[in-house]
């Protein structure tokens, strides 16, 4: 039997840390990974899973790459009806059975984090597979026990062999301490970007964000992260993105782990995101006057100056402590991606200018300028008629107006988001920008 886990990231240089952390905590020989990306050709993605003839196939959704996932799902349902398909990822986890309806071809979805949930998937199929080994005919549609077994477990929505959509409720969030090491073989990432975690969950309740779905912040134990670092500093991997939602929430525990990325990984970037307001002094000095140059890059999501609006999407911020460390980390030489959002409540275009006027002086070395989106999931989505959203009812759900934006203003905010990345971003303009 062989199960394909299925990713289509971005970019060749990304990698797919679920598909790995899935393939680690089931132990079975049976699965493979397979990673595309959303820049290939449909059809060359399509005869290598065709070409690898998997038993099963399970595909990672994002918002980046749900269209794509859900072309390439209707053709290859066509030419492998047998095959059992199965969605994960949190672009299919909060509308699954909308999903099933969508797509016909489509077994099941599971929902949330995958680990467990897809090791049972395996394990029921396994189980299935050795009854059937004898049999001419393997045809899983012809099998009510895998649709028994299914119905036990928690975390998935499935269709039934009558075409019964199934939802069973969410499984809780686990032990981290049950994750397994993922990168025994580092050396296969040496020209991609390595992302893994130090922790799971964020402690802030932003109403746009997905991760307010999940307060409840889980950290990977010391051992397992050193681990990973030892790894890390002899290999000749060069590009880390920690997918934490916020490095600094436990400011020992963060400087702990900055340290020793400074002192022994010396051949590597690495990339986190920081609430800047709540960076430790003690962290901040770190990162200002101990951390050599270059080693790390901040994520520092501001996403507005205004008062009201912050307070609207539950966010507690201080300004003034924030414009102070992105000040400090600046004059330090420190390389910043700060972020603002548009299209946010109670921000009209002139109180979105200020914001970008606030954020721009600062002169970190990236500023995004991104359009709010109402993410599946998110009390934001639910709260949509409250404050009168216009959105894309498709990926990547960007608001088009609001009660405060009209859509005109929305589309000066877009041609302005493209002049930064051309002009700021590239750097091609930024001394003279400075200048003026």
């Amino acid at each position: 039997m062989k199960i394909l886990l299925a990713a289509c990231n971005a970019k060749y240089i990304h990698s797919n840390l679920a598909v790995y952390s899935l393939k680690a905590y089931a132990e079975d020989p049976a699965v493979e990974i397979g990673e595309y990306t959303i820049n290939q050709q449909k059809d060359d993605i399509l005869m290598d899973i065709y070409k690898r003839k998997p038993d099963i196939l399970c595909l990672s959704c994002y918002i980046w790459n749900l269209d794509y996932i859900e072309e390439i799902v209707l053709e290859i349902g066509k030419l492998r009806p047998d095959m059992p398909i199965w969605l994960g990822g949190p672009e299919v986890s909060y509308d699954a059975k909308e999903v099933l309806r969508r797509l016909p071809c489509v077994k099941g979805v599971m929902k949330g984090e995958g680990e467990k949930t897809f090791k049972e998937i395996c394990r029921i199929y396994r189980n299935e597979f050795e009854k059937k080994k004898e049999n001419v005919d393997n045809s899983w549609k012809k099998s009510e026990s895998v649709d028994n077994q299914l119905k036990n477990v928690i975390g998935i929505t499935f269709r039934t062999e009558e075409n019964e959509i199934i939802d069973k409720p969410w499984r809780p969030i686990m032990d981290l301490s049950e994750v397994p090491f993922v990168y025994d073989h580092i050396e296969d990432f040496e020209h991609k970007i390595i992302y893994y975690e130090t922790s799971r969950g964020c402690p802030y309740g932003c109403t746009y964000c997905l991760s307010s779905a999940d307060r409840a912040v889980r950290m990977f134990s010391m051992e397992y992260i050193m681990r990973i670092l030892h790894k890390l500093k002899d290999s000749r991997v060069t590009q880390v993105k920690l997918l934490d939602r916020t490095f600094n929430a436990d400011p020992k525990r963060a400087l702990q782990i900055a340290r020793y990325m400074n002192e022994y990984c010396t051949h590597q970037i690495f990339q986190f995101e920081i609430v800047a307001e709540t960076l430790s002094e003690e962290l901040l000095q770190f990162f200002c006057e101990e951390a050599v140059p270059g080693r790390f890059r901040f994520e520092i999501g501001v996403q507005s100056f205004h008062t009201r609006t912050l307070h609207a999407v539950g966010r507690t911020q201080n300004n003034e402590r924030l414009i102070e460390v992105i000040q400090r980390l600046k004059a330090s030489g420190a390389v910043m991606h700060v972020d603002l959002i548009a299209g946010l409540p109670y921000e009209d275009l002139n109180l979105f200018q200020v914001s970008f006027d606030t954020l721009f002086s600062l002169q970190a070395s990236e500023l995004q300028l991104g359009i709010l989106k109402l993410l599946k999931g998110t009390k934001l989505r639910s709260q949509r008629e409250s404050y009168h959203f216009v959105f894309q009812e498709n990926a990547p759900y960007d608001v088009r107006a609001s009660a405060w934006l009209k859509e005109e203003e929305m589309q000066r905010i877009h041609a302005c988001a493209e002049a930064v990345e051309k002009f700021w971003n590239s750097a091609a303009c930024r001394s003279v920008i400075t200048a003026i």
